[in-house]
């Protein structure tokens, strides 16, 4: 990571060496974007329990004009169409009715094929916006390492085995890391209806986009707030016409509240990163997840004070880290790409 503004005389690699990165550069790219398409087209017979019919059987749900967060007309509805359900409650907030809409309104097969390349696009898209970061980057970076990171970067990113596991999933969170990856960009820009475009659309995982939303109100960027939580007013009106505000917000927060407790949700589980998790396994009493983002803000307001300290595209690495430190799940990994970059 870069602290500060260094001066540091560039040096351009030779010109053949920049042809063959390029070259091999492309050729593993490709490779990898073949590997996560085949894995993700292919890959989902081996999980019944793949997160897209959860996403699929709320929006045949909200069309029913029923709760999603209501446990027993859900499972109902797993039955009717024939899908497996393990129990887990729909944790997704009111704001995730479009997508679940538009899902439900397709065939289910065409509908997960149809995520599936949403996802394939997203990743894509986030190895490319990485790139943006370094090659676009508010302080020039070093000239020399500049084209072995551009290639370095997409292929750790495609390559990465939870990258191909959310697409097989049929998961959303690599679209959300690239909404909340865009939003920082074009905030760092100054382009704030484009930021807030983004980060109101990545609302529908609120926990991602706590803390960039609070850095950002410390940093008193009242258009970009103003346009994500416009756009995030807009999503959640549209459940309205479904189920009715009240029972909405209040089913969502329950269910989210019995996952959040749920044994494999509680640091110390091993599906949950972050030191407090790292204690618990080995029998130290943790504070509650609410207590622990409680302390998170108060890291992030440390981190308002200090940004002098660092460059400004960095600061979002530093937001990722502090999330992971406290906690975050095993496949939410592909969430430190802004750690590769700084």
């Amino acid at each position: 990571m870069y602290i500060g503004r260094v001066n540091q005389s560039p040096s351009h690699p030779a010109p053949h060496k920049v042809v063959f990165l390029r070259s091999l550069g492309s050729l593993i790219v490709a490779m990898c974007f073949v590997e996560i398409a085949l894995i993700g087209f292919l890959g989902r017979a081996g999980y019944p329990d793949f997160d897209f019919n959860y996403f699929y059987v709320a929006g045949k749900s909200l069309l029913a004009h029923q709760s999603p967060y209501d446990i027993a007309s859900y499972a109902n509805l797993f039955r009717r169409y024939g899908l497996r359900f393990n129990g887990d409650p729909f944790v997704y907030p009111p704001q995730f009715a479009l997508f679940r809409i538009t899902a439900a309104l397709l065939d289910h097969r065409l509908a997960a094929f149809f995520l599936q390349g949403i996802n394939l696009i997203a990743t894509f898209a986030l190895a490319a916006v990485t790139v943006l970061f370094v090659t676009k980057a508010l302080v020039r970076r070093l000239t020399s390492s500049m084209e072995l990171t551009k290639w370095a970067l997409p292929i750790l990113i495609l390559a990465f085995p939870y990258t191909s596991l959310m697409i097989e999933l049929g998961s959303i969170t690599n679209i959300i890391v690239l909404l909340c990856c865009s939003a920082w960009y074009f905030s760092s820009r100054r382009s704030d209806v484009a930021a807030g475009l983004c980060l109101g659309l990545a609302t529908v995982k609120p926990h991602y986009v706590l803390f960039i939303t609070l850095y950002l109100l410390l940093e008193r960027r009242w258009r970009l707030i103003g346009t994500a939580s416009l756009i995030s007013l807009l999503l959640f009106y549209l459940s309205s016409f479904f189920i009715t505000p009240l029972i909405g917000v209040t089913g969502w927060w329950t269910a989210a509240s019995s996952y959040a407790n749920s044994e494999l949700n509680r640091p110390g589980s091993r599906w949950v990163m972050g030191i407090p998790s790292m204690l618990s396994a080995v029998g130290v009493h943790v504070p509650s997840q609410s207590q622990l983002y409680a302390l998170g803000l108060i890291m992030v307001a440390v981190l308002w004070l200090t940004r002098r300290c660092l460059q400004r595209d960095d600061i979002l690495a530093v937001l990722v880290l502090i999330q992971f430190s406290l906690y975050a799940k095993y496949d939410e990994m592909i969430f430190l790409a802004p750690v590769l970059v700084s």
